[in-house]
């Protein structure tokens, strides 16, 4: 199944978990002329709050709509498998983030850098990144504009990125999430309740593989992976927790609101329609965020991260009309998208299409494949040995999820099979 030699691991106290973090965060105050040094220890609900608040979105309203023809049993099972190797490919990535953060010191890494397969492979896994968040946050800004203008929504988003800090913006994540929970409670008590019959009825397992794109779409939150590890101080365990808790979360989440949907429930309550919206906002919040610190990573050099004992008042300008670039970079795509199509079931196809060809090719090919070289095909030192356990098998069972996605749905999408019915299998009369 594939196994990793001892010796390559660095810090065996670590591995054993009588060492349970890679570094401590410290934060510094000045009191009574003096500086005050202390831990700021990471907080695993936060961290899964974070990851939670990011899949949530996609997950309340496009799910629903892509198995309405396809029945509750058949999507439900169909999720299961969908959410396990969306969790893997968390877990994969926060095992590379550890090992990348022992190789450079750096303590936070880019999910791009995380991927470093080489030419060609980083412009795939890049455009597959920016095709994947750009789908969903046009989705999330077409889905909110019965309830406020999505230019509106969108210069509000930005100024909250760039005015607030990033331990400020997961603060206000979890606050908005926890509200989302609670309006959730309230929806579901006045929805009027589940028929059994209604949730029962029209279950069509041939059709499940048309919702597939839309599943793995559902639970999108890898982005936020590195700032969970860096927020955790490396600490495995706790990184695990909140991985396993911040997916199952909306997995559990999806499920029941599902089964309120088509189990003949009355959504169109008050309460339904925060519950929606707060979803949403909490998903655009961290994707909005995300995606600024992806352009970052791209435009600024290591030289802008260099500490400096003062900062000038010009820099500090400077730095904020910089943030916002990156913020214009992250939200004029999609609202772009969002104001020229006339459709709104456009932003449903692209979110389809990003569901085929990026996150199957981003968290379902080159994940593993970066993972597996680290493992298997490298004899550089390593910090942990794999988060996910039963070695190869995880991996090459992501890659037939992939192939499934890619080539059956791809080739439908796109119209392939249509095209070899009508050209080479049509029937003489």
């Amino acid at each position: 199944m594939g196994t990793i030699d001892d010796r390559r691991v660095l810090f065996p106290e670590y591995e054993s978990q009588q060492v349970s973090r890679l570094y401590s965060s410290l934060q510094y105050q000045r009191h009574e002329g003096e500086v005050l040094v202390s831990r700021k220890e990471g907080n695993v609900w936060t961290a899964g709050a974070l990851i939670a608040g990011t899949a949530l979105g996609a997950g309340i309203t496009a799910f629903p709509m892509a198995t309405s023809s396809i029945g509750f049993v058949p999507s439900a099972v169909a999720l299961t498998p969908a959410w396990i190797y969306m969790t893997i490919s968390g877990l994969l990535l926060a095992e590379l983030h550890l090992n990348r953060m022992a190789e450079t010191g750096k303590v936070q890494h880019s999910l791009l850098e995380l991927v470093n397969l080489g030419t060609p492979w980083n412009a795939v896994a890049a455009g597959s990144f920016f095709a994947v968040e750009y789908a969903l946050v046009a989705y999330y800004l077409t889905q909110q504009q019965q309830v406020i203008d999505p230019v509106l929504l969108a210069g509000i988003l930005g100024s909250v990125v760039v005015g607030l800090r990033s331990n400020l913006l997961q603060k206000m994540n979890a606050v908005i999430l926890m509200s989302t929970l609670l309006t959730f409670g309230v929806a579901t008590f006045t929805s009027g309740g589940i028929s059994v019959n209604t949730l029962l009825a029209d279950q069509h397992p041939e059709l499940v593989l048309n919702c597939l794109p839309i599943l793995f779409m559902s639970l999108v939150y890898q982005s936020v992976v590195p700032t969970v590890v860096a927020q955790l101080e490396g600490d495995r365990t706790k990184i695990t927790q909140a991985v396993m808790g911040g997916t199952t979360l909306p997995f559990v989440t999806m499920l029941t609101w599902n089964a309120f949907s088509l189990g003949g429930a009355n959504l169109d309550t008050p309460a339904a329609i925060c519950f929606t919206s707060l979803a949403l906002l909490t998903s655009l919040l961290s994707l909005t965020s995300s995606l600024t610190s992806a352009w970052e990573n791209a435009f600024m050099s290591t030289s802008d991260e260099e500490g400096v004992s003062t900062v000038s008042e010009a820099a500090s300008t400077a730095e904020t009309w910089k943030r916002c670039a990156m913020v214009a970079l992250a939200l004029l795509p999609p609202l772009a998208f969002q104001q020229l199509s006339e459709d709104t079931s456009n932003a449903f196809a692209a979110l389809e299409y990003a569901g085929i060809f990026g996150a199957s090719t981003l968290f379902l090919i080159l994940t593993p494949i970066a993972a597996w070289n680290e493992r298997y095909r490298s004899d550089k030192p390593l910090v942990t040995k794999p988060m996910v356990p039963f070695g190869k098998i995880p991996l090459g069972s992501m890659w037939k999820a992939a192939a499934t996605l890619i080539i059956e749905q791809g080739a439908e999408k796109l119209g392939v099979f249509e095209f070899l019915q009508h050209h080479f299998f049509a029937s003489s009369i």
